[in-house]
C-alpha cells in the first residue's frame, strides 16, 4: 500500500496507527487486518471510502456491543450467584424455610389490630414445618395454609428438584388439620 494511500485512510479515520516518540507510524496486527479489509472492499467489492468508513464504524459498533453483551452476561451470572447465596443465607438464618419468622409475625399481631375474619396465610413446603411450628402459627391467628406440593408423584418431584416426597405432603396436611387448620390449599 502506497504511503499516500495510508495517509488518506488515516485522514478519513479508517486507520489509527500508534506513533513512536519520533512520530513514526506503527501498524498493529489489527491495523494490517483493517488494511486488508479496506483493500478487499475497495478493489474487489467496489465500495468507495465513504462506504468503507460506514462499514468500519458498524463493525466497531458491533464489537463494542459484543463486549457489552459479554460484560452483561458475566454480570447476570454474578447476580444469579448472589441471589442464590442470599436465598441460602435467608434459609439458614430462619431455618425450616421460614421467610418471615413466626416471632416477627407475633410482634405484628401484638402491634396491630386485624379484622376478625381476615384470611391470614402461611405458605410452606412439605418437610419445612413440623407440628410445633404449625401449632405456633395457628396460635398466632394464621388461619390458612398454602402448601407447595408441586406434585404427588415422587418421580416428578425429584425431576423438578423438590426435596420432599408425596408422603411428606400428605403428612403435612394431616398435621395441619390436627392443629386446627381447616383452610388448606395445595399448589
Amino acid at each position: 500500500v502506497h504511503p499516500q494511500t495510508l495517509r488518506i485512510y488515516e485522514r478519513k479515520g479508517l486507520l489509527r496507527p500508534a506513533r513512536t516518540a519520533g512520530n513514526t507510524r506503527r501498524y498493529s496486527e489489527r491495523d494490517i487486518d483493517r488494511l486488508q479489509m479496506i483493500q478487499r472492499l475497495t478493489q474487489q467489492e467496489g465500495v468507495n471510502l465513504a462506504g468503507v468508513k460506514m462499514i468500519v464504524e458498524l463493525e466497531n459498533e458491533v464489537e463494542r456491543l459484543r463486549r457489552q453483551v459479554e460484560r452483561l452476561d458475566r454480570e447476570v451470572v454474578r447476580s444469579r450467584q448472589r441471589a442464590r447465596e442470599e436465598v441460602e443465607r435467608v434459609r439458614r438464618q430462619y431455618g425450616r424455610g421460614e421467610i418471615v419468622p413466626l416471632q416477627m409475625v407475633e410482634r405484628l399481631r401484638r402491634g396491630f389490630s386485624f379484622a376478625e375474619r381476615m384470611e391470614f396465610t402461611l405458605e410452606t413446603t412439605p418437610g419445612s414445618a413440623d407440628d410445633e411450628f404449625l401449632r405456633r402459627a395457628r396460635a398466632l391467628g394464621i388461619n390458612r395454609l398454602s402448601v407447595g406440593a408441586q406434585s404427588f408423584e415422587d418421580r416428578e418431584l425429584k425431576a423438578v428438584g423438590r426435596l420432599h416426597s408425596a408422603a411428606e405432603t400428605f403428612a403435612l396436611v394431616d398435621s395441619a388439620r390436627k392443629v386446627g387448620f381447616s383452610n388448606i390449599s395445595l399448589d
